[in-house]
Formats: C-alpha cells, structure tokens, sequence
C-alpha cells in the first residue's frame, strides 16, 4: 500500500508520468489511491486519461473500453463538472468522432462555461472549417485569459489558413503569456512543443517580412 497523498502531489506525480509516457506506473498508483475513496473523481480522471493514452499507444481496446466507461460515468455522476466532459471530448477528438462536437456544445449550455468553445474550436479546425474554428476559439479566448492555449490555437490556425500576421500576432501573444506562467508549466514536454511550435511561427514569419 502506498502512503495516502494530496491530490495536489498526486497531480505531481500524474504530469511526471504523463510528460514520460509512464502509463502504467502511474495506473497502479491511481488504483491504489482509488481503494481508499473510489469516487474521487479528480482520481477518477486522471486514471481515464492514462487508460486512454496506454490503449492508443498499445493499442489496447480493454484500456480504451474502461477509459470511456469512466469518463461515461464522470458525466453521469457530476453532471456540471468538467471532469467527465473534458477527458471524454479529447478521448472523440483523437478519434475524429463528430459527437465531440454535441458533447462539448452541451457542456457550454449546461455549465455556462464559455472557455469550452475551444473545444468546439478544435473538432471544426480538424474538419478543415476555417470560419467555425476562428469563430469558437474567438469565443472562447476572453474566457481563458492567462493561458497560452487559446492564443496557440488561433496562431496555428490562421497560420495554417496562410494569414501569417495574425499567426505571428497570437504565436507573440502567447509565448509571453507562458512566459508568466507557474513554474510547473515550463517543466510539462507538451507545452514545451507548443512552445516551441509558437516560436516557429514568429520565425517564420519574420523570413517572410524579410
């Protein structure tokens, strides 16, 4: 049995293991941390996203199966909680499923959470809709005013529409905003890629001034 810890160290540990493509080490402790309180649902999550990423890169369909199921059961339970709603959409758009789109419009008309119009944002980016994607990542983006990734998912967007001003305009935007950032931000490989992706913009665009 491991020792009963904070969720805010378990947190810690959740990003470690995700950053490291640790599934199944960070499976076995969230297990364990679910014997004391099984519906904690913050543990409940996190243990549905290693089930997915696992199953993808194993191609595990038991993995995949309880992933789903859980997140099916995080809505169900909490219904006007972001838990189930956000690993349940990620989980449809990686699988290019279009209930990602019913699900995530369902959670801004129930929560009244505008920030989930990124959500919407990303399924109409990833069918190549410029104008759905611009006008729900717009949406969204006074909602998430700290966070660099409503200003990365613009800049990718316009750049890869080829409007490489507004691209560069967002891609600065951001950077700066991950600049100001908790520390533990700056430590995650994911955001570093993000990152790095940003600064690519703003280079390039400065060839093309040039």
């Amino acid at each position: 049995m491991i020792k009963k810890i904070s969720i805010k160290n378990l947190r810690q540990k959740f990003n470690y293991y995700r950053d490291h493509q640790r599934y199944t080490q960070g499976i076995l402790i969230l297990r364990e941390c679910l014997e004391n309180n099984k519906e904690d649902k913050d543990v409940c999550s996190m243990l549905a996203e290693f089930l997915d990423k696992r199953g993808i890169k194993n191609k595990n369909q038991a993995d995949l199966k309880e992933s789903e199921a859980i997140y099916n059961k995080l809505i169900k339970n909490y219904p006007e909680d972001n838990s189930g709603y956000f690993g349940k959409i990620r989980f449809l758009l990686r699988r290019k499923d279009k209930k990602a789109f019913l699900l995530a419009k369902k959670y801004v008309k129930i929560s009244g959470d505008k920030a989930y119009n990124m959500y919407i944002g990303h399924c109409y980016k990833d069918i190549n809709d410029f104008k759905n994607a611009e006008k729900y990542y717009l949406l969204a983006y006074n909602h998430i005013k700290n966070h660099y990734g409503p200003d990365y998912a613009l800049a990718t967007l316009y750049y890869k529409f080829g409007d490489y001003i507004k691209a560069k305009e967002y891609a600065v935007k951001g950077v700066a905003k991950f600049k100001k950032m908790p520390h533990r931000y700056h430590q995650s490989s994911l955001t570093k890629k993000f990152i790095l992706e940003l600064k690519k913009i703003i280079k390039q665009n400065r060839k093309t001034e040039a």
